[in-house]
């Protein structure tokens, strides 16, 4: 049976160097931080047959030095030659400070993965599809459910979307107009997919005074057509849950089981 193993993550990358907003400091550049997070990926796609990243938060341009290539995207290449590895990202603007990137490893001198050019793409969308399946993937990063909604109307609903949603189908204890808003948004946006993360904890906020806030809006999104299940499962979803993670957000591991017809009498 062939199994394609995913890794979906929010590496929050892109804050290191750039200035947020007025009121967070710059953060400053960690190498050892960065090496941690590139080695983690490298390791994963390394250590499997066939293997794909979605990754998001990647540096792109530093907006405290003219909007120059980021140092941390020359040494994030540096990391994943192109001669091994195959690397899809949207550059949107260019002022762009941050990107979400889809890797592969070649398999020899082959792809695993190649671009859908027609669907969902900016710098915040990559739309993919694996070799020799008849799948439409889109790695995402939307800042709320409402704005990927609205892209998705116009190009059209894929087989798999995963990724940071910054939305989830969750209560809080003071829910504003907004967060309602959201949370509808994202019930609309689901509702011909099953989340096979199935509503755990993705994300976690240390506060500075040690309060530990966690949200589900990291998702893994199949959609419900009886023609994707007879071909397709998705199992052993994996939530890396480290109280001390580089990122805020935690890796989401699974794997795509391509079902043949012995598979399918069972």
């Amino acid at each position: 049976m062939r199994e394609i193993n995913f890794l979906t993550w929010n590496t929050q990358l892109y804050e290191m160097g750039n200035s947020i907003n007025d009121e967070q400091p710059v953060k400053k550049i960690d190498m050892l931080t960065f090496n941690i997070v590139v080695e983690k990926v490298k390791k994963f796609l390394d250590s499997k047959n066939e293997a794909v990243a979605i990754l998001q938060e990647i540096p792109f341009k530093c907006n405290i030095d003219g909007f120059k290539e980021h140092i941390l995207f020359h040494k994030f290449l540096g990391f994943f030659p192109d001669d091994k590895y195959d690397m899809y990202y949207n550059v949107s603007s260019e002022k762009q400070i941050k990107m979400t990137v889809v890797l592969a490893k070649k398999i020899g001198s082959e792809k695993l993965i190649y671009r859908k050019k027609e669907e969902l793409n900016n710098n915040m969308c990559v739309s993919f599809g694996i070799k020799e399946l008849d799948l439409s993937i889109i790695g995402v990063h939307p800042h709320n459910a409402n704005e990927l909604l609205k892209w998705l109307q116009k190009s059209g609903f894929p087989d798999i979307m995963l990724g940071d949603f910054n939305a989830g189908d969750y209560k809080k204890r003071c829910e504003d107009s907004k967060f309602k808003d959201n949370r509808n948004n994202y019930r609309k946006l689901i509702l011909e997919y099953t989340d096979i993360c199935n509503g755990q904890k993705t994300r976690r906020m240390v506060f500075p005074n040690g309060f530990v806030y966690e949200t589900p809006i990291d998702h893994v999104l199949i959609k419900d057509s009886s023609e994707l299940k007879k071909k397709y499962q998705c199992k052993i979803v994996k939530i890396e849950r480290n109280e001390d993670n580089v990122s805020d957000h935690y890796p989401i591991y699974f794997k795509l089981s391509c079902l043949d017809e012995a598979d399918k009498l069972h």
